[in-house]
């Protein structure tokens, strides 16, 4: 069997239809571009955005503590992918993915798969990982006034009382943030 590279492949493909060239011309630019990690959760999250899937956290949910006694922090998780954050003044969006299994790539260590495989790990908990793509900038609750662009934060989620309380834990015995739901 002959082995192809991604732009060997693309130009016998484009070479067959028309339609194909500018698909194969695009994988042909970013197959040598660089990506940053940044760039690769994007990626990651639009795709799962092209996929609605209802999770349990969908739904609005009001963040709990001391300092939010007086203004809410809401945040909106919609089926789509989408997260709307709203605190005070700010409004923020964001992407995220909502899964029990972590992919990642094999570094090749003793036990692993060979270097550069996909593995798909089962998490003890659901994680959550978000990147934020929108802020208006505007002070939030804490009057707090920093643009979160680009920001990510990934969290094992904990949901307790019938699925209307969530945790966000950095490991199954530490959670940090807690947020109790509002809407369905």
């Amino acid at each position: 069997m002959t082995n192809f590279s991604l732009n060997t492949m693309c130009k016998w493909l484009c070479n067959l239809t028309l339609v194909a060239l500018l698909p194969c011309a695009a994988a042909q630019a970013t197959a040598t571009q660089f990506k940053s990690p940044l760039q690769v959760l994007v990626e990651q999250l639009s795709n799962v955005k092209n996929n609605p899937t209802i999770t349990p956290i969908d739904g609005a949910w009001s963040l709990q503590g001391a300092e939010y006694a007086n203004c809410a922090e809401v945040y909106n998780f919609t089926a789509d992918s989408h997260l709307r954050i709203t605190s005070a003044n700010e409004v923020t969006t964001a992407q995220y993915e909502f899964s029990r299994k972590l992919t990642r790539i094999s570094q090749g260590n003793a036990g692993e798969a060979p270097a550069g495989e996909e593995i798909t790990v089962n998490l003890p908990l659901p994680m959550l990982r978000f990147i934020i793509t929108h802020d208006n900038n505007e002070p939030d609750c804490l009057g707090s006034k920093i643009d979160q662009r680009g920001q990510s934060d990934t969290w094992l989620v904990k949901l307790s009382d019938g699925d209307r309380m969530m945790q966000w834990c950095v490991n199954e015995n530490d959670c940090r943030v807690s947020l109790k739901r509002l809407l369905p």
